[in-house]
């Protein structure tokens, strides 16, 4: 029990902390969706120590298993054979280098995919081809282009500006003269004429690298509207929300895959020394 309670407290820690390194991310649901399964796992670590042992206790010898039979020798023990396992571990262990590096290697040419990997959160356009989400996602691309699938808004604060329709026509109008930028379709200031919303249609459906270079470009601009009109633009909505939460996920993947092996090297250790 001491040694089950031990390998039960380290594996349960080093889940944990594994599900702890999505915080790395800086990402809000996905810090929460961390968290409580990290309180779960720590409840059931609670209970493996606490309430199992009380069964037991409880039980006496009713949950002892049977003695079990003497163990017959395997056929090739008799015959003074080695198992297939053993003459592959030997042959591994011979040269430990080569092995090391044949390994390394290995994985290396298996990881070459990754340089060209993309986040995306799923949406519509990954649905099932079946499904009526795709079925109206295709439908709205065939007819309207795939860029009216994901909008982009774009919004400027034009509460100081004494022409706030001028400004946001203006602003319209050079963003719809920006490459990757299929159509503007609205243009006018909130009933309280405090913000700009302007709706960009992207020439490119809401994944792909183009939609993705088009938010760049105009968050870019930002400086200089402000020079130019006094007034801060932001681009929002959907595609552009999805677009920052990828870019998010990807430059957090590497550190969190880091602490994860190490994690896990921690834990392989410990479980050889217990066992």
């Amino acid at each position: 029990m001491a040694a089950a309670g031990s390998a039960v407290v380290f594996a349960g820690l080093t889940v944990v902390i594994a599900l702890l390194g999505l915080a790395v991310a800086r990402i809000p649901f996905l810090t929460t969706m961390g968290l409580g399964a990290a309180g779960a796992v720590l409840v059931a670590v609670l209970v493996a120590l606490t309430l199992l042992p009380a069964l037991f206790g409880v039980s006496g010898d009713r949950l002892r298993p049977r003695r079990a039979p003497s163990r017959l020798p395997w056929r090739g023990e008799r015959t003074g054979g080695t198992r297939p396992a053993e003459r592959w571990v030997r042959a591994v262990t011979r040269r430990p280098v080569v092995t090391v590096v044949l390994v390394v290697l290995a994985l290396g040419v298996l990881a070459l995919p990754a340089r060209d990997l993309r986040l995306a959160l799923p949406g519509n356009g990954t649905a099932p081809p079946g499904s009526t989400q795709r079925q109206a996602y295709d439908l709205v691309a065939e007819h309207f282009g795939p860029g009216f699938n994901g909008p982009l808004l774009v919004t400027a604060d034009i509460i100081r500006t004494t022409d706030p329709v001028g400004v946001v026509r203006r602003i319209a109008d050079e963003l719809r003269d920006l490459p990757g930028v299929a159509a503007v379709t609205t243009a006018t200031p909130n009933p309280t004429a405090d913000t700009g919303i302007i709706a960009l249609v992207p020439e490119g459906d809401p994944q792909s690298r183009a939609t993705e270079d088009l938010v760049t470009r105009v968050r870019g601009l930002s400086g200089h509207f402000t020079d130019e009109y006094g007034v801060e633009v932001a681009v929002t909505g959907h595609t552009a929300v999805a677009i920052d939460v990828s870019a998010r996920l990807a430059g957090a993947l590497p550190p969190f895959t880091a602490r994860r092996q190490r994690t896990w090297t921690v834990s392989r250790l410990h479980a050889t020394q217990v066992v």
